[in-house]
């Protein structure tokens, strides 16, 4: 079956595979495989580059502001479990040093730099998690076999002062590219290492540029034989002769006759070392998947292609990171038979804007019934008021079957009648009357 079942990640020294005179596996181990440049590339080299620093520091610390809460499924949808004992845990402190923010960025800086993050679940005598402490994944040794039936997986954390073994169900084991063997994981520093040696080697070379006052590497040609003391009295001469043009500012310098001071290599201009930087920010950006306007690049931005770059930030960079990491704390804290809890970053503090666009948006959610006042001014930290937990709609709103209807019409009102006259008459004026009448006849 491929070996599927007896794969092992090996990430110990004393692995009797490897031989302790193979200089190639020692350098494989540390990170040290030979570049392009003849460096090797080590993690703390990286984030030398200032665009993997950035890189990793917007991305870890993104995720790390972000409240991390434990709910639970009823059967109105879901709410916030804070009488769960998993929610300090998970929401404030997930160890004795550590606050959940600070677990998180280091969780997902181990993701980013090392492509695999691990932690230690600790229990109670009846299997309750107390804590989660992180494991240096260089010092894990992950080894997966059959046992029965089934395949189990074991990590073994060696250390100076000794060694222990955990079942796969205590350790969180978060792998960001895996191998075919679904055990190792790429590293992404070790797997793109050349670019990141071309980074480090334009960066050197900019500095012992400007270092040397921004006179490239000279050759001094004689029309006589010089001798090797010479020529190293000519050479430090040179140099001291350069120092000295750079303290008193001064561009001359005085060759002796006959001989000639030429550059040697290519000019920085003509050798595009600015393009050339340009262009290692956008290595670093694919490398990472952090669109450009992240790493403060803003050589080829306007205020659309800025702004979809933000919001591509959260899609394509922060949502597979936080999706991988719920989903492993939601399988190894509350077991495979757990129907009603999990965990879940919240994203409102991330999609949050502007003053005038959070009102717009709390507006619109009102008055389309989705949210209540009281759930809006929950997200700009304000009391609830009385009579703000209804839902409410613009009356306007109707169903689109009835737009199509006619309007029913009014029905027509009769009428009205005129009063009768009650006023009381005077009887002489009615007998005068009834005289007039007999007269006229």
């Amino acid at each position: 079956m491929f070996n599927l079942f007896a794969n092992k990640e090996a990430r110990s020294l004393e692995n009797p595979q490897v031989s302790f005179s193979s200089a190639s596996a020692w350098n494989e181990f540390f990170n040290l495989a030979p570049t392009v440049t003849g460096d090797s590339v080590t993690e703390e080299k990286a984030l030398g580059v200032t665009a993997i620093w950035q890189a990793v520091n917007a991305v870890a610390g993104t995720i790390a502001s972000l409240p991390l809460h434990v709910y639970k499924r009823t059967e109105d949808g879901a709410e916030k479990d804070t009488r769960n004992p998993l929610y300090y845990l998970i929401h404030d402190r997930p160890n004795d040093y550590q606050t959940s923010s600070a677990f998180n960025r280091w969780l997902v800086s181990r993701l980013m730099l090392q492509g695999r993050a691990t932690a230690l679940i600790s229990r109670d005598k009846v299997g309750r998690v107390t804590g989660l402490w992180p494991l240096d994944p260089n010092k894990l040794e992950i080894k997966q076999g059959l046992d029965g039936e089934s395949i189990k997986r074991t990590y073994t954390y060696k250390l100076d002062t000794g060694s222990a073994v955990y079942d796969s169900a205590n350790v969180i084991d978060v792998a960001l590219f895996p191998k075919s063997d679904a055990v190792g994981c790429y590293n992404p520093i070790h797997t793109n290492r050349d670019a990141i040696a071309l980074m480090i080697a334009a960066q050197e070379f900019a500095g012992k540029l400007f270092a040397s006052g921004g006179v490239p590497p000279l050759m001094l040609t004689s029309p006589v034989a010089i001798s090797p003391q010479g020529a190293a009295r000519a050479s430090n001469d040179i140099g001291e002769a350069v120092k000295a043009s750079q303290r008193t500012r001064s561009n001359v310098m005085v060759v002796p006759a006959g001989h000639d001071l030429k550059p040697v290599g290519l000019d920085p201009a003509k050798s595009q070392l600015i393009e050339l930087r340009q262009f290692l920010i956008s290595e670093a950006s694919r490398i990472f998947n952090v669109a450009p306007a992240v790493l403060h690049d803003l050589s080829n931005g306007t205020y659309s292609n800025v702004e979809q770059q933000m919001l591509s930030l959260g899609r394509q960079t922060l949502h597979p990171l936080i999706e991988a990491i719920e989903q492993e704390f939601n399988a190894k804290l509350f077991g495979a038979r757990n129907t009603k809890g999990y965990v879940e970053f919240s994203m409102d503090g991330l999609q949050r804007g502007d003053f005038v666009s959070r009102m717009d948006g709390y507006q619109k959610a009102i008055h389309a019934a989705i949210m209540t006042p009281n759930e809006a001014r929950a997200f700009e930290n304000l009391p609830p008021l009385e009579g703000g937990d209804r839902l409410y709609i613009q009356g306007a709103t109707v169903p689109l079957e009835n737009a199509a209807k006619p309007e029913p019409q009014p029905e027509p009102q009769p009428e009205p009648q005129p009063e009768p006259d009650t006023t009381p008459t005077d009887p002489a004026n009615e007998e005068g009357n009834d005289d007039t009448q007999e007269d006229a006849a």
